[in-house]
């Protein structure tokens, strides 16, 4: 067996802090990209709605999903 594929379960503690923050950053990074609400809104709407949404009605999701707010008309 090649010991040079083993990983350390006992990482310092810097360690963990500095994979955390990076785990972190790529999440927000992810999760605020312009991208992301209307490619998450028209899934969603397809999956639980209708297949086919108009722009309007993802457009109107996406900004729920950004602002965590939904808008009354």
């Amino acid at each position: 067996m090649d010991d040079s594929i083993l990983v350390c379960t006992h990482a310092p503690m810097h360690t963990y802090v500095q994979v955390m923050h990076e785990t972190n950053a790529l999440l927000d990074h992810l999760f605020f990209h312009p991208n992301t609400a209307p490619f998450i809104a028209y899934r969603l709407i397809q999956r639980m709605t209708t297949s086919n949404p108009s722009p309007n009605y993802v457009k109107a999701v996406a900004t729920a999903f950004s602002t965590g707010k939904l808008l009354h008309k």
